[in-house]
């Protein structure tokens, strides 16, 4: 961490299974730099939980970035979030979600939630459009090439803003209503249909060809929950959020899961959801 008083400092926690969300925390970290708030940044999957809970209280301002699955965020993600410490010394939060151009969900209100009651100052959240994961396979994957420049540039704004509330200690700290711009009737089918383990019945399966496998363990690397374990077969646990990053990655090709009718069904709800919301990167608070 960058101790000079001269500037804040943030820490910068994400999840991106497939890139995007990387691409949008970067973008937001360059930003917040630039306007006087260093920062240090962990991938959620490639760190031990409990030294990134130990460093904490060290910031004044902590970022969290999460992908939308099922218009949530991944189960991984919201349990470390319900397992951080309270606020303490006044620390603020900014929230980032992305989301693959179906719908947003309920992520930034969902955490928005969580954080205020853990007592941290809510200064910012926005949502931002990327490629969705489930169409990679397709010659051409649903809002391939975003975030794109026109998306970088709003989160660079939006960092600008966020470094300036920031250090306006008496700005306005906003509360986790501010962060639900969904109407009644789709908040509450996020609260009681919309989540994950109502529509694993409908994922496409996966599958390892156990003769390609080369056990280099890239798939075990790259799953975000942990869910893949090596032996003399490679075997996955039941923590699976259907990210289809282990299928992505697979160099041998051993990963297997057929998306097309995923890919065909993501493009359809999304012209339903297109009536709720400009499928396009906003900030929000």
């Amino acid at each position: 961490m960058n101790k000079s008083k001269d500037k804040l400092s943030a820490l910068i926690i994400y999840l991106s299974p497939h890139g995007t969300t990387k691409k949008a925390i970067d973008t937001l970290a360059v930003s917040l730099n630039e306007n006087s708030v260093s920062s240090d940044i962990y991938n959620l999957s490639e760190f031990d939980n409990n030294d990134i809970m130990a460093k904490i209280a060290d910031y004044q301002l902590i970022v969290l970035g999460s992908p939308t699955y099922f218009h949530h965020a991944p189960t991984v993600f919201t349990d470390f979030i319900n397992n951080m410490p309270d606020a303490s010394n006044d620390q603020s939060v900014v929230l980032l979600s992305s989301f693959g151009g179906v719908s947003s969900g309920v992520v930034l209100y969902d955490l928005a939630k969580i954080l205020h009651r853990k007592k941290y100052n809510l200064i910012g959240g926005i949502r931002v459009l990327t490629e969705h994961c489930l169409t990679f396979q397709e010659e051409k994957p649903f809002y391939s090439g975003h975030p794109d420049k026109k998306a970088l540039n709003a989160i660079k704004t939006f960092g600008k803003e966020i470094s300036v509330r920031l250090k306006n200690k008496i700005c306005t700290r906003y509360s986790p209503s501010d962060f639900n711009d969904k109407p009644f009737i789709l908040n509450f089918m996020d609260d009681h249909i919309v989540k994950l383990r109502n529509f694993v019945w409908a994922m496409p399966g996966i599958t390892v060809n156990q003769s390609l496998c080369n056990r280099c363990a890239v798939c075990v690397k790259n799953c975000p929950t942990h869910n893949i374990k090596l032996g003399k077969a490679t075997m996955h646990g039941g923590n699976c959020i259907y990210c289809y990053c282990c299928v992505r990655n697979c160099p041998v090709h051993a990963t297997i899961a057929f998306l097309k009718p995923a890919s065909i069904t993501v493009k359809l709800m999304a012209e339903i959801f297109r009536k709720f919301e400009d499928q396009e990167t906003q900030q929000i608070v």
